[in-house]
């Protein structure tokens, strides 16, 4: 796996994005916010992952728990 380096571009007019799941899949990314940058690794405490009977994921609050996902920086556009 590549390393990536220890900088995050991120500008003034950037938007923080916490992404769990699918929303962590480079290509799946790359269709929904074309330039979409990827950050650093992330953890969501307090916070505990599901899948629904549908099939579809999500993230509720649960003490003692955490969510691991990672950090985009998008744009407005996004």
């Amino acid at each position: 796996m590549p390393v990536r380096p220890n900088i995050f571009p991120i500008s003034m007019s950037s938007i923080l994005y916490f992404a769990y799941g699918s929303n962590m899949n480079l290509d799946q990314m790359a269709m929904r916010c074309p330039g979409a940058e990827l950050g650093p690794v992330a953890r969501l405490h307090g916070w505990k992952y599901f899948i629904n009977g549908d099939g579809y994921a999500g993230i509720e609050q649960a003490e003692n728990a955490e969510v691991l996902g990672c950090l985009w920086a998008l744009q407005e556009k996004h």
